[in-house]
Parts: C-alpha cells; sequence; structure tokens
C-alpha cells in the first residue's frame, strides 16, 4: 500500500468504529440548543454516548413538570426519559418505558368510569392517571388513561374484552 492509501485510511478509523458525518454533529448541535427551548427551562445538556444524554436541570420542579409531562419527541425521535436513581449506572437503564396519554373509542356508556378506566388503562401497561370530570365519569368522545408503555413492545390497536358473561366489547385505542 502506497503512503497516501494509508493516510487515507487512517482519517476515516473513528474511536467507535465510524466516523461521524457532519449531519449527525449538526443534529446532536441543535438538540442540545433546541430541548431547553422546547422545555422551557435552564437546562445543561451533556452527551454520554451515542444517544444517551444527561439533562441536569437547575430547577427541580421544572425536573417534575417534564418527566411527567412527556411524551416528548425531537426531529421525529421519541425521548425516552429516565430518572436517575442513587448511584445507579445510566448503561444499565432500560430506556423501554414512556407515559402517553391513550384514548378509548368506542367503551360502552355504561363503563366509562373511573374505575373502568384504570382497569382498562392497566391492560395496556401501567396506569398512571385518568382524565376524569369531577363526578368521576369519563362521559365524552373517549376514555383518556395516562399508561406507562414499553415501548420495546408492539402497540395495541385495540382491546377486546368481556365485559358480561358472553357479551365482548371491542374499542379501539389511539396514543396521544
Amino acid at each position: 500500500m502506497d503512503p497516501d492509501e494509508i493516510s487515507k485510511l487512517c482519517a476515516e478509523l473513528s474511536i467507535n468504529g465510524r466516523r461521524e458525518s457532519c449531519g449527525e454533529c449538526k443534529t446532536r448541535d441543535a438538540f442540545r440548543a433546541v430541548i431547553p427551548r422546547i422545555w422551557q427551562t435552564m437546562v445543561d445538556v451533556d452527551m454520554i454516548q451515542d444517544n444517551i444524554y444527561l439533562f441536569y436541570f437547575r430547577n427541580q420542579g421544572d425536573r417534575f413538570r417534564v418527566l411527567s409531562g412527556g411524551p416528548w419527541s425531537f426531529d421525529n425521535c421519541l425521548l425516552v426519559l429516565e430518572k436517575l436513581l442513587g448511584m445507579g449506572e445510566i448503561a444499565r437503564l432500560p430506556f423501554n418505558r414512556v407515559a402517553f396519554w391513550v384514548q378509548i373509542i368506542n367503551a360502552p356508556l355504561l363503563y366509562m368510569t373511573k374505575e373502568m378506566g384504570e382497569f382498562i388503562g392497566s391492560c395496556l401497561g401501567d396506569w398512571v392517571d385518568i382524565d376524569v370530570c369531577v363526578t368521576g365519569e369519563c362521559f365524552g368522545k373517549y376514555m383518556r388513561p395516562r399508561v406507562n408503555i414499553d415501548i420495546s413492545k408492539p402497540l395495541q390497536r385495540f382491546l377486546r374484552l368481556e365485559l358480561r358473561k358472553g357479551e365482548e366489547s371491542m374499542m379501539l385505542v389511539r396514543y396521544e
């Protein structure tokens, strides 16, 4: 091999085995600049490794608001936020659960209650909350629970529940 070819190959090498494109650098810089504006808070953003960032919130109220206010996305990609507890290692965090508001459409009117919304929400994932009126009913076009969903599995598009013996109900599921 001639020296020019060797220097060309060396220029292509990087520590992680691939060279970053200029577009990736621009996206990362845009992410660091835009996320504080989207969240409307003072937050420092450090890149830990490829696609894993650490957010340092200056205000704990803002941290709570961001963690509970999702789901968040950037550049048409879902942001999966994990809360660090204690001395845990970031590499061991699963990054596989996101809380979504879910619309349950075609639920029988008689079953549009808070308790039934909690039950139906728990069929989709870990129930978090439900949007109800003062009386505890979910009257309207749809029932709206908030559910922590495992995003490593396919999303359910409908639920089939046997509400009474021999009587089945098919409900459409939409994720907000």
